[in-house]
């Protein structure tokens, strides 16, 4: 397989391939990057629109444009949003996916995952699936820049 159907056999139904680079005929390989196929939320694509047709919230990673493909809305709570400390660990990195996808999709509420890296992200809607380990075991000076900001590390 190749293409949209390599992607939906490596990941999950819905995710497509993006091309990187444009093939020079119609038999060669397209090189790309598959797409994140819970883009949109990962309970809605999972258990089916039917099931669970809520949106989740978008976020402060989402692009403007966001909204209006169809990716996510607005809250209808006028909450701040969350960011949770990603550490460099798999266990830690699941568990802030977890807690991502619950706050977003069943709660409403807006949520980042925070790497301690200002250009990297883990961000579980992540339209090309990337995503990095953050910075450090256990972030302190992220810890004390959010308290001594009222909660807000920017």
């Amino acid at each position: 397989p190749s293409g949209d159907d390599l992607c939906t056999e490596k990941y999950y139904p819905g995710s497509r391939c993006i091309p990187d680079t444009a093939s020079p005929n119609e038999n060669a390989t397209v090189i790309g990057t598959c797409s994140n196929p819970f883009v949109s939320g990962c309970l809605r694509n999972y258990l089916g629109e039917e099931t669970f047709s809520r949106m989740r919230v978008c976020n402060s990673d989402d692009d403007d444009g966001a909204a209006n493909r169809g990716e996510c809305v607005e809250g209808e709570f006028d909450y701040r949003e969350v960011r949770i400390l990603s550490q460099d660990w798999d266990s830690a990195l699941f568990s802030a996916w977890i807690m991502q996808i619950l706050l977003s999709e069943l709660l409403g509420v807006p949520a980042t995952i925070e790497t301690g890296k200002p250009d990297e992200s883990v961000n579980f809607y992540d339209p090309k699936l990337g995503f990095s380990y953050g910075k450090q075991s256990y972030d302190s000076d992220a810890l004390r820049a959010a308290l001594d900001n009222d909660g807000d590390c920017e």
